[in-house]
């Protein structure tokens, strides 16, 4: 969703976090990814994925920015990253 505009901002390197029910990505959401640009991609989902991006763990490193569809619970375990933290969630297409 936001893999093209971070790469014309000049963004180094872009690692996406997807829900991967039963183990395995859909391979259309690998093949999106690859297209766009993402550099890593991390089964993990929600706000664990929030947290784990925000803070760094020993498997995901921790990021300067975290865009993407959010919620306030998804954006709650962010504590005083909130600063980096930017929702985008667009219920409807938007009308100009």
């Amino acid at each position: 969703m936001n893999a093209i505009p971070a790469k014309v901002a000049g963004v180094a390197q872009i690692v996406m976090v997807a829900p991967a029910p039963r183990g395995h990505i859909n391979p259309v959401v690998l093949a999106a990814a690859a297209l766009a640009g993402v550099d890593e991609v991390y089964t993990v989902g929600g706000a664990q994925a929030v947290a784990a991006l925000a803070y760094g763990t020993d498997t995901l490193p921790r990021v300067d920015k975290i865009v993407g569809p959010g919620t306030a619970m998804s954006l709650r375990p962010s504590g005083g990253y909130l600063a980096v933290l930017v929702s985008i969630w667009w219920p409807a297409p938007l009308k100009f």
